[in-house]
């Protein structure tokens, strides 16, 4: 099946990859430099706190402000300049900026670990966004600068831009829905509900995750002191293999992105990943591992 038009036109442009090479490891390092606290305000831009990205809700903020904003000056002009509504109309616009500022910065942190047509399209995605919010940080300054006659430029200016961010959130849907962007790659797995054979208790090392496969499936398993530790070995962030991480005691780090779990229930410790990993019980039984899903 041929590309979609957006995600046909922006991989052909070369120029984003050579622009995301110098943005990104910016980006990361500014992470890395600020250590424990570095980390914590990362997770919270990931949204690790909420359980799912939250650049996704905050976007809802200038969607939802611009549109209101727009709807005020088309009423208002019909009118022929309600002072209220315009009133209202710079509000909305307002508040709607500070939304793309917090919307902005979610996204960056979460662009910041991809790759790919991800990153092209995503770059594109925030490059259309911050055109259009220099159109409305323009219109507002017309707006509140006390010349009424530049309320018909000010309008106009602030249509292209909500035009212009509109299409930037049509590239955004793009890429959650057609290229997977902030998708769980565990979204799908609901078992096995009943104990299934995994492999031979031989098998598991002590301190080390071994990988078996059940039902198609990738699942690590560690034995230590505390017992056997089951958990799902696709990380939920971009699907990379967590047995080819680091463990270190209950911890384990995707070797991709960093992203860090607890191996005794699969919680999500560190982001960019968000969404736990599934988490399994385990028995032995005649020589055999076996295991089923931890019910929610």
């Amino acid at each position: 099946m041929a590309k979609r038009i957006a995600e046909a036109i922006i991989d052909k442009q070369q120029w984003l990859d050579e622009l995301a090479d110098v943005i990104q490891p910016v980006i990361n390092k500014a992470f890395e430099s600020g250590g424990e606290a570095g980390k914590i305000v990362k997770d919270f831009l990931n949204g690790v706190w909420l359980g799912h990205p939250l650049h996704p809700a905050i976007t809802d903020v200038p969607v939802g402000a611009w549109t209101i904003a727009q709807l005020l000056d088309i009423v208002s002009a019909a009118r022929g300049d309600d002072d209220g509504l315009d009133r209202a109309s710079d509000i909305a616009l307002g508040a709607g900026i500070l939304g793309a500022v917090g919307s902005a910065v979610t996204g960056i942190t979460d662009w910041s670990d991809v790759g790919g047509s991800q990153r092209r399209m995503g770059l594109a995605h925030g490059l259309m966004n911050s055109v259009g919010l220099v159109f409305n940080l323009t219109s507002l300054m017309l707006r509140t600068g006390g010349d009424k006659n530049s309320r018909g430029l000010a309008r106009s200016l602030s249509a292209i831009g909500y035009l212009t961010s509109a299409s930037a959130a049509y590239v955004g849907g793009e890429m959650v829905f057609n290229l997977g962007t902030s998708v769980s790659r565990n979204a799908w797995k609901e078992g096995p509900t009943k104990y299934t054979d995994a492999g031979a208790v031989e098998d598991l090392k002590e301190g080390e995750m071994v990988k078996f496969t059940v039902k198609n499936d990738s699942v690590v398993m560690v034995e230590d002191e505390h017992g056997i530790h089951a958990f799902g070995g696709t990380c939920s962030h971009l699907g990379c293999g967590l047995w080819k991480g680091k463990l270190e005691g209950h911890t384990v780090t995707c070797q991709c992105h960093g992203s860090q779990f607890d191996i005794t229930n699969g919680n999500v410790l560190h982001g960019p990943a968000t969404d736990p990993l599934p988490a399994y019980e385990v028995r032995k039984y005649g020589g055999r591992l076996q295991v089923r899903m931890e019910s929610t």
